[in-house]
């Protein structure tokens, strides 16, 4: 518990994002829930602009790990839309499966 309040008080923040830099987001999804956060690497720090996630619905639940995965990425880049919206933005995720979606246009 020591050691989470000392992150939780030495935290560096959340910054503005800067649109002369490259823009990534990182997702992530699993039965309890689906999540994101926005993100920029400034000077080789990752600066984070702003967080996201919900619980996932009892139908969802029901979903394979893929599914859940894209339904994250969706979800995350709908949230983030008023950011990146005309903007090139680079997607994270930790599900090797998905690889497919990054030769698709």
């Amino acid at each position: 518990m020591d050691e989470l309040k000392h992150h939780i008080a030495h935290t560096k923040g959340v910054w503005h994002i800067n649109y002369c830099h490259k823009i990534y987001l990182c997702s992530d999804g699993s039965k309890r829930g689906i999540g994101g956060y926005l993100f920029q690497t400034i000077d080789g720090e990752e600066r984070v602009t702003a967080y996201f996630s919900r619980s996932t619905r009892p139908d969802e639940r029901k979903w394979d790990t893929r599914e859940l995965e894209v339904l994250a990425m969706l979800a995350t880049l709908e949230y983030f839309h008023q950011y990146i919206d005309g903007q090139r933005v680079f997607l994270q995720t930790d599900h090797r499966n998905l690889l497919w979606l990054s030769k698709v246009r």
